[in-house]
């Protein structure tokens, strides 16, 4: 997927551990100036500019957040992600800033 765009078709198929896993993109897209969407680099964007934004798929919010994270300097985690009882739909993820809060389950190192 180009990265100057955010129109993927792909589909998620992540299952609850794999939600809650952070995503780094520092060191492979560390000052990288050029990401842009919609013409405009990811750090200047604006809730104007996002106001009716819709995504086709939990991937491109996914890649999304991850590139605009990456463009204002936080990094991302998934941190919830609710189905539906069988499992196949997915109802609602939630994306944070990797600082935030505490990661459930994590146990002790």
């Amino acid at each position: 997927m180009n990265r100057n765009s955010v129109d993927g078709s792909s589909s998620d198929s992540s299952d609850s551990a794999e939600s809650m896993a952070y995503t780094d993109l520092a060191e492979e897209g560390a000052g990288q100036e050029f990401m842009e969407y919609r013409g405009k680099p990811f750090k200047d964007l604006t809730f104007d500019d996002l106001r009716d934004v819709e995504f086709g798929t939990i991937a491109e919010v996914d890649e999304f957040y991850s590139y605009y994270s990456l463009a204002t300097g936080f990094s991302m985690r998934k941190r919830r992600c609710d189905k539906n009882r069988a499992g196949t739909l997915v109802l609602c993820r939630q994306l944070v800033c990797s600082k935030q809060g505490q990661r459930r389950g994590g146990g002790s190192k």
